[in-house]
């Protein structure tokens, strides 16, 4: 096995850094709604597991995606020719994840709270 050089590590995390840049707003939105979660969990009560899940899924997949994206483009450098299935599959992999956590968000939103009368 090849040794990496160090400036090619460097430029790895620089260019790994670039393409998480676009999902840093969001990124603190959910990091943001993370804390409040646990600062709050008393009570907000059977709502809580559900908005710490939603929100800390929903801060694990715009953390770990853009490294899987990198890596994919990465190791297509090297030849693979399967780029777009693998696109595919990790993006649907994406979306469903995405859909799960906005599901549980949406369970937070409605947990807990009592009917109105009319």
């Amino acid at each position: 096995m090849e040794e990496i050089p160090a400036a090619q590590t460097l430029f790895d995390t620089v260019q790994i850094l670039g393409t998480m840049l676009p999902a840093v707003p969001i990124l603190l939105v959910c990091l943001a709604g993370l804390s409040l979660s646990f600062a709050n969990r008393r009570r907000i009560g059977k709502a809580f597991p559900f908005a710490a899940l939603g929100f800390g899924l929903l801060t694990i997949i715009y953390i770990v995606f853009p490294i899987i994206h990198f890596t994919i483009i990465r190791m297509s450098a090297g030849g693979a020719h399967n780029v777009p299935m693998a696109f595919g599959i990790v993006g649907f992999i994406q979306s469903a994840l995405h859909a799960f956590a906005l599901a549980l968000l949406g369970a937070a939103v409605f947990t807990g709270r009592e009917a109105v009368r009319q």
